[in-house]
């Protein structure tokens, strides 16, 4: 913003504030004094006022009420009053709706809606990604990043700068701010209503009509606007992130939040991979990835030459998320280890691993915990499916075990049910049952290949059950799942 454009907006802030201030004496002089937060709102209707006569002849503006959005200079302004937390207490959000509830909770409540956020992001060029989705098995927020900053606005004029929205934030376990490095413009989700204020005949912005209403969230929510570009779970964070005394803002005041692109050019930071597993070469598989464009990164290279250029990769700026495709003629082993060096690469050098394509199982199902082999180790017992090749497919025996306690034992008497499988249709009437387990393990040899195995998990998948894939050296004849 050159300083005319300051001097101009600075300039329509006072006036803005002196029309709200003396309405509001007006009122004050016949009325209940307001409230902070009804005082507040007042001073942001004069400014919505304001800034939609700005926008009659100023198409660069997207002007809803509580935020105006500037398509020249890529940014967007939210206003709201910030809520009393105390030192202590827990952050989840930086900035929720006004119908959260969740003031307790959150550093700032907004003056605009939700979706009239996300729509003023994709006013200025941004394209909203995806939340996080456990049920889609969608564990990283996906989108390009966007720079927050945050201000106190005092009543006569003057705007009392913060920095970034992350300073604001301290983490007990560092005894550091949070990382400004930005947030996911996953942009929540559209959804079918199902209260009474949101027919089901609507679409609705689920962040508008669902708690928490979360604008700017600190742990992984399915439907804010704006995420933190890592995992970060709920329960995981939740009592560390407290406000940062430092930079503690004064209370139920007026704020300005600013959103800008990370990149003003236009660039992104998303790259997005396709990671094909080959089969193994001297007991070690091999990897080809390529990107949106089709260019290869890696020819049929091992987990090292993957690492290196997910680490040159990363290293550069760039967030990668990747779909994995099992070759149909990799056998279990290779692609169980395969999945170890993929899971190593999600865990610490950056790879965010996509959801897999509609009727393939994600690839941890190859990482199963092994005390869950034995029926003891297990906290349900699920349905066991023992498979082995039977020419180009695969053919085996589904079980399901019950579990009889007799008066002292110490351990179960189990009783098994079991239902020979010679496709995947069979599995159909088992998984159909009335109170199904929804939780499926198979057992193959190692020699099995995924194209064998892959119809088999493709009925799990479809139904969205658990799946876990173990391996063995030979088939077994013996206790189902051991």
């Amino acid at each position: 913003m050159n300083s005319q454009q300051s001097t101009v907006n600075t300039s329509s802030l006072r006036v803005g504030l002196a029309i709200a201030l003396t309405a509001g004496l007006a009122i004050a002089q016949t009325n209940t004094p307001p409230t902070p937060r009804e005082a507040n709102k007042r001073i942001v209707v004069a400014w919505h006022e304001r800034d939609l006569a700005l926008a009659r002849t100023n198409k660069a503006l997207f002007v809803r009420p509580g935020l105006v959005a500037d398509r020249a200079t890529r940014s967007v302004r939210v206003y709201g009053e910030s809520t009393r937390l105390g030192l202590g207490d827990p952050v989840e959000f930086m900035l929720i709706g006004e119908n959260s509830g969740k003031d307790y909770e959150s550093q700032a409540v907004s003056f605009a809606l939700p979706s009239d956020v996300c729509q003023a992001l994709e006013f200025i060029g941004l394209k909203p990604g995806a939340p996080v989705d456990a049920t889609a098995l969608r564990f990283w927020p996906r989108g390009d990043r966007v720079r927050a900053t945050i201000e106190s606005l005092t009543t006569n004029g003057n705007a009392s700068a913060f920095g970034r929205v992350e300073s604001t934030v301290l983490d007990t376990r560092t005894n550091q701010p949070l990382p400004e490095t930005g947030f996911v413009f996953c942009g929540g989700r559209w959804t079918t209503g199902t209260d009474d204020a949101a027919p089901s005949t609507n679409r609705v912005y689920a962040a508008d009509v669902f708690s928490p209403n979360s604008i700017v969230s600190v742990y992984n929510e399915g439907n804010t606007v704006l995420d933190v570009p890592r995992r970060a779970a709920q329960g995981d964070v939740y009592t560390f992130q407290v406000p940062n005394p430092e930079r503690r803002l004064p209370a139920a005041g007026l704020v300005q939040f600013t959103f800008t692109p990370e990149f003003p050019d236009g660039a992104t930071r998303l790259a997005d991979w396709t990671i094909r597993v080959n089969g193994a070469t001297n007991g070690m598989p091999l990897f080809t990835v390529t990107d949106a464009s089709g260019q290869t990164l890696v020819d049929r290279k091992t987990s090292a030459a993957l690492a290196l250029s997910v680490s040159k990769t990363v290293g550069s700026g760039r967030d990668i998320y990747a779909s994995i495709v099992p070759d149909e003629t990799i056998d279990l082993a290779s692609l169980r280890t395969a999945c170890a060096s993929l899971d190593a690469l999600e865990g610490t050098a950056g790879l965010r691993v996509e959801p897999p394509a509609p009727g393939q199982p994600y690839y941890k199902a190859f990482l199963p915990d092994e005390k869950h082999r034995d029926r003891a180790n297990r906290p349900i017992q699920p349905f066991e499916l023992n498979l082995a090749a039977a020419g180009a497919g695969a053919t085996g025996v589904l079980t399901l075990a019950t579990e009889e306690w007799k008066d002292s034992a110490t351990t179960p008497t189990y009783h098994d049910t079991s239902w020979p499988v010679a496709s995947p249709q069979d599995l159909t009437a088992p998984f159909s049952q009335k109170d199904a387990p929804a939780v499926l393990l198979v057992f193959a040899p190692s020699t099995l290949t995924y194209g064998q195995l892959r119809p088999y998990a493709t009925v799990a998948v479809e139904r969205k059950m658990i799946l876990f894939v173990f391996t063995q050296n030979e088939p077994t004849n013996a206790t189902p799942g051991r």
